[in-house]
């Protein structure tokens, strides 16, 4: 399964002990073939270096059986973790922030550029037939009725922001039923 860590910017959320719970909910994800989104997250990064750089220890269990291990840092303690082998981790940075991201940091990881209309047209087609048509009319009539009034008479529109829109009412609507869209399952 899929889990986001979405560290904000606001004064309760940039202590040390809100780094520590992030990091105490991220390290029981390890252990499991989760997918991990990690978004703003960058004051903990050091705190997962060995994970972030892959340099993992193997450790032979009491069957001889390789387990992996990655030391994740919790203010002054190390911990060594357990990883399982089909635990992935993804990292979301802003295009305006890549410029500011250091080169051996980026180096570390495939780069991806998303755009929000792909992840939309990607979620819907996902969906039955029926729902694909619906959603793909409801877009339709929104930017048919953008056209119609001028996209630069709503404040701050850009290319993406209907994408965005009926991402979040997808997500919405997922959690208020208990069907996520982004499940990977």
């Amino acid at each position: 399964s899929s889990h986001v860590f979405n560290m904000s910017d606001l004064e309760d959320d940039t202590n040390e002990l809100h780094s520590a719970e992030v990091l105490a909910r991220l390290r029981r994800h390890l252990e499991r073939p989760d997918t991990i989104v990690l978004v703003n997250t960058e004051r903990i990064h050091g705190s997962l270096y060995e994970l972030l750089n892959q340099t993992f220890s193997i450790i032979s269990n009491a069957k001889g059986e390789p387990q992996i291990f990655a030391k994740i840092a919790v203010g002054a303690t190390t911990y060594a973790c357990r990883v399982h082998p089909q635990f992935q981790c993804v990292i979301v940075l802003k295009k305006s922030d890549l410029d500011k991201a250091p080169t051996p940091f980026l180096s570390r990881f495939s780069k991806f550029l998303l755009k929000p209309r792909s992840v939309f047209q990607s979620i819907v087609s996902k969906f039955n037939p029926l729902e694909q048509s619906l959603l793909q009319n409801v877009l339709g009539a929104a930017e048919d009725f953008l056209r119609h009034m001028g996209a630069r008479n709503f404040y701050s529109w850009s290319e993406d922001t209907l994408s965005c829109l009926l991402l979040s009412h997808l997500v919405e609507m997922g959690s208020a039923t208990g069907e996520y869209v982004f499940s990977t399952e």
